[in-house]
C-alpha cells in the first residue's frame, strides 16, 4: 500500500503537465513547414534540428528585417505559471526586440523570454524561463512564438516547449485543437494568369504556379473542352500550358489535375473567356504603375480612347476654365463648373469610350490608367470620433479630415477610401466614381469574439446575402 501511494503523486504530475504545443520537434513528412506552425522569412529541415529532428531557421546578412514562427489559439489560464523551453542554435545574431514566449489575441500583452544567446559556437544550446500568464484583452486564446525585430545574423529553433506548473494552468490550459480549424489544402491547381474571365486577345498560354521547386516529378494533365492536352512539367515554380489556336477565342472549360505518379495532388475545373479584340491605340508607359492613353489640346467636344485592361482611370482637364467632362453612357460628370479639382477617375472595364466636353477650353486633356490609390483616414465629422482621438498628433480639428477637405484634396486624387466613415457621405462619394471600404466584423460588431461558432454562423449567413458586403449589384466582388 505504501509503494502505491508513493507512485500516485508521480502519475497525476504526469498527466497534468505535459507540452501545450503540438509537433514541438517540427516534424514533417516534406521539406514544407508542418501545418501547426505558421512562419515568416523562414527556411525549413525536417532533419537539421537537435538529434536529427526538424527545425525552423533564419538567416539574414543582407538588412535587417522581423522573423517570427509561430503556433496560435492555445488556451492558456491568466495569472498562472507557465515554462517557456527550446534549443536554439545561434551565430552573429542580433535584434532590438525579442519574445520567445505567448501573447494575447490583437498582440496587447506578452510574457516569456526577451533574449537567447548572441553566438552558440555551431552548437545546440536550451534556453529556458518562467513566467506569469498576463490577462488576455479578447479571447482566452493566445499564440506561442520566436519574435525578432531588426533581425540580423543566424538563429535555428528546434524541441520548443510551453508547460503549465500551477494546479490551475495544468487543469485550465490546452493545445491548438486542429479539429477546430479548417484544413487548407496542402496543393493547389490555382490559375495565375490574370483575368481568366476576359483574357486579353493576344494570351497564348495559361500559368499554374507550382510552389513546391523540391517536386519536379509532379505533372499537370487535363483537357480543355473535354480535349486532353499534352502534359506539362513544372519548370521554374509554375505549369505552362500553351492554349492551342483554336482555343484563343470565346469561352472555353479547363479541367485539371496535377499527379504525382499514382497520387493525385490537386484538381481544379474553370471556365476561361477571351475578351474581344480591342482596336489599336498609342499608350505612353510613364512607369509600371501608370500609363497614358489620351493626351490631347481640349479645343474639340468629344475625345475617343481605349482603355486596354480593367481598372482604374485617371481623368485630367489642365485649364483655368470652368468646364463639364462627362464619359458617355455615364449620367455623373466626370468634371464639373462646381468641382473643386479639374480630376476624376473611375474604375472601368476594357474597350473604347467616347469623353464629352460642353466646350472647346484653352489648355490639355489628358487620360492615364493608373492603379489603386487608397486613402486610409476617410471623411470624419464628429470631433469626438476614434479617428481623430487616436491621431491627433496630425489633426488638430475634426474639420481638417471632413467632407470640404476631401472634396478639395482628395476626391479625384485617390479612387479607393478607408474604413473610418461617416454613412451620409455614402451618395457622393458614389456620385464621384469612387470606392469606399468597410470594417467587415463576423457578427457586426468590433467587440465579439472572432472564434465562436455563433459568430462563424452568423458570418456564413451574411456572407450569403445578395447584399452582403463582399458582393456588387447581386454578384460577387471579384479581387485583384
Amino acid at each position: 500500500m505504501k509503494k502505491l501511494f508513493l507512485l500516485l503523486p508521480l502519475f497525476a504530475s504526469a498527466l497534468y503537465a505535459g507540452n501545450l504545443l503540438l509537433n514541438h520537434d517540427f516534424h514533417s513528412e516534406d521539406d514544407e513547414m508542418p501545418p501547426e506552425w505558421h512562419s515568416s522569412s523562414f527556411r525549413f529541415s525536417p532533419q537539421d534540428g537537435p538529434g536529427g529532428s526538424g527545425c525552423v531557421f533564419f538567416e539574414n546578412t543582407g538588412f535587417s528585417t522581423a522573423i517570427s514562427v509561430k503556433q496560435a489559439r492555445i488556451t492558456l489560464v491568466p495569472g498562472e505559471k507557465y515554462r517557456v523551453k527550446a534549443m536554439v542554435k545561434t551565430a552573429n545574431l542580433k535584434y532590438v526586440n525579442l519574445l520567445l514566449g505567448v501573447y494575447d489575441y490583437g498582440w496587447h500583452r506578452q510574457a516569456g523570454l526577451n533574449s537567447i544567446p548572441k553566438n552558440t559556437g555551431g552548437q545546440w544550446q536550451e534556453v529556458s524561463g518562467d513566467f506569469i500568464c498576463p490577462p488576455s484583452r479578447d479571447t482566452e486564446f493566445y499564440s506561442f512564438c520566436l519574435y525578432m525585430a531588426n533581425m540580423t545574423g543566424y538563429v535555428a529553433l528546434g524541441n520548443v516547449a510551453l508547460e503549465p506548473l500551477s494546479d490551475k494552468a495544468r487543469t485550465g490550459s490546452a493545445p491548438l485543437d486542429l479539429s477546430r480549424i479548417i484544413q487548407r489544402p496542402k496543393y493547389f491547381l490555382v490559375p495565375g494568369t490574370p483575368r481568366i474571365g476576359a483574357l486579353p486577345a493576344e494570351t497564348s498560354e495559361l500559368r499554374f504556379p507550382w510552389l513546391f521547386p523540391k517536386m519536379t516529378d509532379a505533372i499537370l494533365t487535363g483537357s480543355i473542352d473535354g480535349i486532353p492536352f499534352p502534359s506539362v512539367k513544372v519548370e521554374q515554380n509554375a505549369f505552362v500550358l500553351p492554349l492551342p489556336p483554336g482555343c484563343r477565342r470565346g469561352k472555353h472549360h479547363f479541367s485539371g489535375r496535377i499527379v504525382k505518379g499514382e497520387e493525385i495532388l490537386a484538381t481544379r475545373d474553370f471556365d476561361f473567356n477571351f475578351a474581344d479584340p480591342l482596336p489599336a491605340a498609342p499608350i505612353k508607359k510613364y512607369n509600371n504603375l501608370m500609363s497614358e492613353v489620351l493626351n490631347v489640346p481640349a479645343n474639340k467636344k468629344s475625345y475617343a480612347f481605349v482603355n486596354p485592361r480593367e481598372g482604374w482611370v485617371y481623368f485630367k482637364a489642365d485649364t483655368l476654365e470652368k468646364i463639364t467632362l462627362t464619359l458617355e453612357g455615364d449620367q455623373r460628370p466626370l468634371i464639373s463648373e462646381n468641382s473643386f479639382r479639374n480630376e476624376a477617375q473611375r474604375y472601368l472595364l476594357p474597350g473604347e469610350y467616347i469623353l464629352h466636353l460642353d466646350k472647346s477650353a484653352a489648355g490639355h486633356l489628358a487620360v492615364r490608367l493608373v492603379p489603386v490609390i487608397y486613402r486610409f483616414a476617410a471623411i470624419q465629422t464628429d470631433p469626438e470620433s476614434d479617428f481623430v482621438t487616436d491621431y491627433k498628433f496630425r489633426f488638430l480639428e475634426a474639420k481638417n479630415i471632413g467632407i470640404d477637405y476631401h472634396r478639395r484634396h482628395a476626391f479625384g486624387v485617390y479612387n479607393s477610401l478607408g474604413p473610418r466613415f461617416d454613412v451620409q457621405y455614402y451618395p457622393e462619394v458614389i456620385a464621384n466614381g469612387l470606392e469606399f471600404f468597410r470594417h467587415f466584423y463576423p457578427d457586426g460588431s468590433p467587440k465579439a469574439s472572432i472564434y465562436s461558432e455563433e459568430v462563424t454562423a452568423k458570418m456564413a449567413a451574411r456572407l450569403q446575402k445578395s447584399d452582403s458586403l463582399l458582393s456588387k449589384d447581386g454578384g460577387w466582388v471579384e479581387f485583384d
